[in-house]
């Protein structure tokens, strides 16, 4: 998740040892069945959790929210949020989502548990070649074979966060180089995120597998609305083409400033349209502004959560977040 997230939906502070009994409500019962021991999270604070859950399901939004799916033109999702994009779009049931939701974090915690790692946020300094984040992974990759004898070490560019920022995932001692040498390679504001794997690399190739087997169990109709795809900043198309991105998407980069150019690509003298960024930190918002600021002028942050500000570091988007244009 992220760091300090207790302090902000408090029944995250859970211990997960055992399960509790299930408290009233079907989409709560409905979440005990696919999350198993996790449950907990949901049931110690029941009534913020069902609630949580029931405005998430598409037949209990308020009317005003109904409309924003049903009036949505366009929708991308970062990481995990692309999941959220595709259950917005109809791709895949609310219920389908939250089974691939939950095998897909656990595929993915157990490759981090087999071979630890990390990410990091850097700048690109003005000027700086557009090959340095390529360069400062391969001298960091050497680094480690020569003064640490780790074998096939792993330090891959992860994401594409905005223009002049990008995020790096690989061996702990892979970023510890490059946090020492940032410099060097013309990159600034090395930053560790509070995360637990090098998502989106080669390190999370046993994940794979998982995911692809939940992903035969479930239908994958084509988009009702366009929903642009992480790994190619492309439209998707049909059911496929979706389960052959979403598994790239564990071990390749996000797209995500490709993504913001292509949401908002238009004529010129073409009015932008209202976005919506729905989840907790803003920080998808803030990328848009980077990407495209008459974009983000258009940016409604009413369905935004209100209340203490965000527990995200900078520069690290919300996972679990949609963008839609309208």
């Amino acid at each position: 998740m992220f760091s300090r997230v207790h302090l902000r939906f408090p029944f995250f502070d859970a211990d997960l040892s055992s399960p509790l009994s299930p408290g009233p409500g079907a989409p709560v019962h409905f979440l005990q069945g696919v999350l198993g021991s996790m449950f907990t999270l949901c049931h110690l604070h029941d009534s913020i959790s069902r609630d949580v859950v029931e405005k998430t399901n598409q037949s209990n939004l308020t009317a005003r929210s109904r409309r924003v799916v049903d009036e949505c033109r366009a929708v991308a999702g970062y990481s995990l949020g692309e999941l959220t994009a595709l259950v917005i779009a109809g791709t895949m049931t609310f219920e389908d989502g939250l089974r691939v939701v939950a095998e897909r974090g656990v595929a993915m915690g157990q490759a981090s548990l087999e071979r630890p790692g990390g990410m990091l946020t850097v700048g690109i300094r003005m000027g700086t070649s557009s090959t340095a984040i390529d360069a400062a992974c391969q001298a960091a990759r050497d680094h480690c074979i020569a003064e640490m004898g780790t074998t096939r070490p792993v330090c891959q560019l992860a994401s594409y966060l905005y223009p002049g920022v990008r995020v790096i995932a690989g061996d702990d001692k892979a970023l510890k180089y490059i946090q020492s040498n940032a410099a060097s390679f013309g990159l600034t504001r090395p930053i560790r995120l509070p995360v637990s794997g090098a998502f989106h690399t080669d390190m999370m190739a046993s994940a794979v597998g998982a995911l692809d087997r939940t992903l035969e169990t479930i239908s994958l109709v084509h988009p009702r609305i366009p929903v642009i795809a992480n790994v190619t900043a492309k439209r998707y198309g049909h059911g496929p083409s979706i389960r052959k991105n979403l598994l790239k998407q564990l071990i390749q980069p996000v797209l995500w400033e490709q993504t913001m150019t292509a949401l908002y690509q238009r004529p010129q003298q073409t009015n932008f349209p209202i976005s919506l960024e729905v989840g907790p930190g803003g920080q998808l918002g803030m990328a848009l502004r980077k990407t495209n600021r008459k974009a983000w002028f258009e940016q409604d942050c009413s369905l935004l959560p209100t209340g203490s500000p965000s527990p995200f570091p900078p520069n690290l988007p919300a996972t679990g977040t949609a963008f839609g244009s309208f």
